[in-house]
C-alpha cells in the first residue's frame, strides 16, 4: 500500500493548481491486475466494488470474478483479509446452506459490521434450493448471519417473507449495526396481497422481531387499524421509526396519516399525527397530509411536512420541527423564510430532501425565489450548526473547484459506475460534510462530454474536489520505481463510504480499464481564508471583521460554535499557519 498525493492532471479542462484547501491524500489499496489478497499465489483482483469505511479506517469491498465467484476483503483489520466468500456457509442456518454467487454489500455500521443482501442455496433443497436475503457480517459472530430471507418465517407473523430482493424490500441499518426491513408477506395464511410489515433486529443483525404488521389494530387504540409504509429508520438504541396511514374508528381523511416510533421497552408510541397543532404557531395550525421523521442517535427527532391553517399560503406551508433542543418540539425552519446570505426579499422555496445528522445537525436542498434572483431553478443545499443557523453550502450554477471558470455544477445527483443499481442520494455526514455525486455543465458542452465528479465539502464549507477524471495516481508499491495511471472516472457509495476522521474509500477506474480501490483523506480547509479565495492574505482580516459584525460562520476561529473577540487571537494564529 502506498500514500501520495494525487499528480497533475493532463487533462486541460482541470487546473493544475486548484487554490481550494488542503491537498488530497491517497493511498492504494488494491489494484484490479495485482494479486488478490487472501486468495492464492498469482490470483489478482478482477472485478471490484465501490468501498466502505468503518470508524477505526478498516475498508470492505467486493472483489468478483465474471458471474461465478464473490468475495468480501477487509483491510487493514486483525481477521482475514478475506472475510467472506461464495460458497461460505451462513453462521445460522446449517450445514446445508451456502452464499451463492450473489454477495452485495448493502451498508456498514461505524464499528465495521456490514449489511450484506445474498443468494443462499441449500444442498437438500429445504426449504427450498435457492433463497435471497439479508443478513450481517459481524466480528461477534465471526461470520455472516442471515436476518430476513425471502421464503423464510417472518416472526411474529405465521407467514413468510416475500422474495427479498433488494429492488423490492427497504431496509434501514442504525450505526449500531441494527438492521430494520420493510416487506411485504406471503403463503398459504396470506389472504392480503397488502399484507406487509416491519422487523428489527439487535445490534449483531440478529434475533429479528416484528415491530408491526400492517392493516393490523393500533396497539394503542383497537378501534383504529394501521396500514404501514416503507418509510422506515432506525438509530443506534434499536428505536424504529416509520410513517403509516389510520383507518377505521373516529379517522378521517383530515387526520389519517401518521409518523410513528417503536422500541422493545417502550412499545408504540405516535410521534406526529396529521391535524396535530404545529409548535409554534397559533392552536388552529395544523400537521396536514404525510409528515416525514428520522431519528438520530442522540434520540433527537426532525418532522417536516406540510401544514395547514389560517395565514398558511402554498409558498410557505413546509415545516421543520425538532426536539434537539431539550424543550421538546419546537419549530426550526419553514419554507418562505429569508434565504441565508442571500439579498434580502430571496426566500427559500420547495424544501426537499431533507437530513438530520447525529450531531442533530440539519441539512436540506432548495429552490429560492425572489425578486434579485438572475436565475430561480439553482438548486441550494443548506446546513447548520445546531447554534450558529443556516448557511449555504453549495448550489447549481457555481463555479468549482479544479475547473476553469466556464465549468458550473448542474445537478447533485447521478447514478454512479460501480455504485448498486439506483441512484445514491447525496449525504449529509455526521461531521456535517455534504458528499454528492455532481454533473457539471459547461455553454459550449457537447452530448456525452459533461464531467461527473465527486465532491465532499470540508469545515468551513469549501467543496473538495476527490479524485477527478484525467488526474494521474501512482498505483506502484516501489517509491523509486513510478507507475502512473490517468483516472477516466471514480465513485464513491456516499452512505458508508466516508469516517469521522475524514477519510474516503473509493473506487477508481483508469484509461487502461484497470480500476483500484483508494483510501483518500485531507486536512481541513485554510480557516483564515475567511473571504474564500483560497489563499491567507490580509484582505482576509477584513473579511473576519464583517463575519464578526454579522455573527457569520466564517467568524468562529477557534471551532466553539460561537462568534466572540477570542477568535480575533485565533485568526491571528490561523493566519499565521497560512493556508
Amino acid at each position: 500500500m502506498n500514500s501520495k498525493r494525487l499528480l497533475p492532471t493532463i487533462l486541460a479542462v482541470f487546473s493544475t493548481a486548484s487554490a481550494y484547501g488542503q491537498p488530497v491524500e491517497y493511498k492504494i489499496l488494491a489494484v484490479s491486475d495485482r494479486q488478490a489478497i487472501g486468495l492464492g499465489t498469482g490470483i489478482n483482483y478482477n472485478g471490484l466494488d465501490a468501498p466502505f469505511i468503518d470508524e477505526s479506517g478498516r475498508v470492505t469491498f467486493r472483489s468478483y470474478f465474471g458471474n461465478v465467484t464473490s468475495y468480501l476483503h477487509r483491510i487493514p483489520g486483525s481477521e482475514p483479509p478475506l472475510i467472506l466468500r461464495a460458497g461460505d456457509s451462513p453462521v445460522d442456518l446449517g450445514p446445508n446452506a451456502r452464499i451463492g454467487t450473489t454477495l452485495w454489500a448493502e451498508d456498514i455500521s461505524r464499528d465495521g459490521d456490514i449489511l450484506i443482501f445474498s443468494q443462499i442455496n441449500f444442498l437438500d433443497s429445504t426449504p427450498a434450493p435457492t433463497l435471497y436475503g439479508y443478513g450481517t457480517y459481524t466480528d461477534a459472530l465471526s461470520g455472516f448471519g442471515v436476518s430476513g430471507l425471502g421464503g423464510g418465517t417472518a416472526p411474529g407473523s405465521g407467514a413468510l417473507f416475500c422474495i427479498l430482493s433488494h429492488y423490492t424490500v427497504r431496509t434501514s441499518f442504525s450505526t449500531a449495526g441494527h438492521l430494520a426491513i420493510y416487506s411485504n408477506l406471503c403463503g398459504p395464511n396470506v389472504h392480503n396481497r397488502n399484507a406487509r410489515g416491519i422487523w428489527v433486529t439487535d445490534n449483531n443483525g440478529q434475533n429479528m422481531q416484528l415491530v408491526i404488521l400492517s392493516n393490523n389494530p393500533n396497539p394503542n387504540d383497537s378501534s383504529q387499524w394501521i396500514s404501514v409504509s416503507n418509510d422506515i429508520n432506525v438509530n443506534s438504541s434499536g428505536t424504529v421509526v416509520f410513517s403509516g396511514t389510520l383507518s377505521r374508528g373516529t379517522v378521517t381523511p383530515e387526520n389519517n396519516s401518521a409518523v410513528f416510533a417503536w422500541n422493545e421497552s417502550t412499545g408504540l408510541s405516535t410521534i406526529v399525527r396529521e391535524g396535530d397543532p404545529v409548535p409554534g404557531f397559533p392552536p388552529t395550525v395544523t400537521f396536514r397530509e404525510s409528515p416525514s421523521a428520522r431519528i438520530n442517535d442522540l434520540g433527537h427527532t426532525l418532522i417536516w411536512g406540510l401544514i395547514q391553517g389560517p395565514g398558511i399560503t402554498d409558498d410557505a406551508n413546509q415545516i421543520l420541527i425538532s426536539d434537539r433542543g431539550g424543550n421538546g418540539f419546537e419549530h426550526v425552519y419553514r419554507e418562505g423564510i429569508q434565504a441565508p446570505g442571500l439579498t434580502p426579499g430571496v426566500k427559500i422555496s420547495k424544501i426537499k430532501n431533507v437530513y438530520f445528522n447525529n450531531r442533530s445537525q440539519i441539512g436540506f436542498f432548495s429552490d429560492v425565489v425572489g425578486p434579485t434572483m438572475p436565475f430561480e431553478d439553482e438548486t441550494y443545499f443548506w446546513a447548520d450548526d445546531g447554534s450558529q443557523g443556516l448557511n449555504p453550502v453549495a448550489r447549481t450554477g457555481q463555479n468549482v473547484p479544479g475547473y476553469t471558470n466556464e465549468y458550473t455544477l448542474d445537478d447533485f445527483w447521478y447514478t454512479d459506475f460501480g455504485a448498486p443499481p439506483n441512484p445514491e442520494d447525496p449525504v449529509f455526514t455526521d461531521q456535517g460534510r455534504l458528499l454528492f455525486v455532481g454533473q457539471l455543465t459547461y455553454p459550449s458542452a457537447l452530448p456525452g462530454s459533461l464531467p461527473r465528479v465527486h465532491f465532499m465539502t470540508d469545515e468551513v464549507n469549501e467543496l473538495r474536489l476527490i479524485a477527478p477524471q484525467g488526474a494521474q495516481l501512482d498505483v506502484s508499491n516501489d517509491p523509486n520505481n513510478p507507475e502512473l495511471r490517468t483516472i477516466s472516472r471514480s465513485s464513491f457509495r456516499l452512505r458508508g463510504s466516508t469516517n469521522d476522521a475524514e477519510q474516503v474509500a473509493l473506487l477508481v477506474r483508469f484509461t487502461d480499464d484497470t480500476s483500484a480501490i483508494v483510501l483518500a483523506s485531507y486536512a481541513d480547509g485554510c480557516l483564515a481564508d475567511v473571504n474564500g479565495d483560497g489563499q491567507a492574505t490580509p484582505t482576509d482580516f477584513t473579511a473576519w471583521l464583517s463575519a464578526f459584525n454579522a455573527n457569520a460562520p466564517g467568524c468562529d476561529q477557534n471551532g466553539d460554535g460561537q462568534c466572540t473577540p477570542t477568535d480575533f487571537s485565533a485568526w491571528i494564529s490561523n493566519y499565521t499557519i497560512g493556508c
